[in-house]
């Protein structure tokens, strides 16, 4: 499911009819995807809707298989053209030329259809409102037969020329956004201009062509981890359960929650600290005696050695008490010599 610009739409209600036993409405993933179940083979309704978007979208499918990629589309809720999917049964609103509708349509029951073998055109004049946001011109188009050079498809408008490519299979969704050609305000041209190669017998099928506001593209954040354990908290190595937050920008998802080897850490009001253990080591330092020699007969030398006693404590938050245990007291005797 997806915008004008295609962009993928979360929250839309899908609904698929006639309704089946397996499952007849669900709604669209935060990527625009969706599933739904039927009974049994045969053609359904799938109609799309969603608050602050256009008209219901429907599209008629004939399903045969498992089918993937069933693309839905929503239309702006300011959409400015009118007729813009042809469900009028005609090409009311629009000057057309070398135009005219088909029953093979992307949505709804009618398409236009340009050419086959002649010039064609569609167009339509229409007014721009100031206010749009992000304007957004955007069609659904297929080609109808093989295309060969130089058919060629033109959009132009405002004065610009896009050639859309043909070389295409199947319905394909374009848009081109507006804002740099400044048309907020003003009335615009919006016109389709077919080009066929000579005879040739190819034609294009042109629905759902919008003109109108596209909101900004989605952003995402990507949260941390939140740790939010559900099981009583450990002070050592432990395997806790911790639940993901949701990841923003992600309408209605969650996550997986997860199981994660983690090392506690924290506050000391989340972890008690032990009170620390102080030891204290005293060194005893042997003393040195230094003996002065006096010329003197009689006299006696006393040396008298002070130890040193140095303590290293190995604490961290009470300051030990260092007792030293090393006093030494010399008292050499000198017996000098006297010249």
């Amino acid at each position: 499911m997806s915008d004008a610009a295609g962009q993928p739409i979360a929250g839309a209600n899908v609904t698929i009819s006639p309704a089946t036993p397996a499952l007849a409405q669900t709604t669209t993933e935060a990527v625009g995807r969706y599933v739904q179940g039927i009974a049994a083979t045969g053609t359904y309704s799938v109609a799309a809707d969603r608050a602050g978007f256009g008209q219901p979208f429907v599209r008629h499918l004939a399903i045969s298989n498992d089918r993937t990629n069933t693309a839905l589309f929503l239309p702006p809720a300011d959409n400015v053209i009118a007729n813009s999917s042809f469900e009028t049964g005609s090409l009311a609103g629009w000057q057309a030329g070398g135009a005219n509708l088909s029953s093979t349509a992307f949505s709804g029951d009618w398409a236009a259809r340009l050419g086959p073998a002649t010039t064609a055109h569609l167009s339509q004049t229409v007014y721009v409102p100031a206010e749009l946001v992000n304007p957004t011109l955007s069609f659904i188009y297929q080609p109808d037969g093989p295309a060969t050079f130089p058919d060629a498809l033109h959009l132009r408008i405002a004065g610009t020329n896009q050639i859309i490519p043909l070389n295409v299979s199947g319905w394909t969704h374009e848009h081109l956004d507006l804002t740099s050609l400044a048309l907020l305000g003003r009335p615009v041209t919006i016109s389709f201009d077919f080009e066929p190669a000579g005879t040739s017998s190819f034609a294009v099928l042109l629905d759902d062509i919008w003109l109108g506001s596209v909101p900004d593209p989605p952003q995402y954040s990507y949260l941390p981890l939140l740790m939010a354990p559900l099981v009583a908290a450990s002070n050592s190595v432990d395997r806790t359960r911790f639940r993901l937050p949701p990841v923003m920008g992600v309408a209605g998802e969650l996550t997986p929650r997860g199981y994660l080897p983690i090392i506690r850490t924290g506050k000391s009001s989340d972890v008690p600290t032990p009170a620390p253990t102080a030891t204290a080591t005293a060194t005893s330092v042997p003393p040195t005696a230094t003996l002065t020699p006096t010329a003197t007969a009689s006299s006696t030398a006393t040396a008298t050695a002070t130890p040193t006693a140095t303590a290293s404590p190995t604490a961290t938050g009470i300051p030990p008490t260092v007792t030293p245990t090393a006093t030494a007291t010399a008292t050499p005797t000198a017996t000098p010599t006297a010249t």
